[in-house]
């Protein structure tokens, strides 16, 4: 039987916590060809003409929330 293992890495974050921020980040991620392999004109038509078009709305304020715990987090911290 072999062996399994998880590989975590960190793949970036946005500059801030913002639709704007968040949108440039996804933007320059996932039109990586090595994150979504597929061939260029696909991997446009999905990165800009729909996920950039809803994701970073909805996700925005959960990298807000994110950041909040973390900025409180290190400020008692330090």
């Amino acid at each position: 039987m072999g062996t399994k293992g998880v590989l975590l890495m960190n793949v970036g974050t946005p500059d801030e916590p913002t639709v704007g921020s968040v949108r440039t980040y996804l933007r320059e991620f996932l039109l990586d060809p090595d994150v979504i392999a597929i061939p260029a004109p696909l991997r446009h038509l999905l990165v800009r003409g729909i996920i950039l078009r809803t994701r970073p709305r909805k996700i925005a304020p959960l990298y807000q929330k994110i950041w909040m715990v973390f900025f409180q987090f290190f400020s008692r911290n330090i």
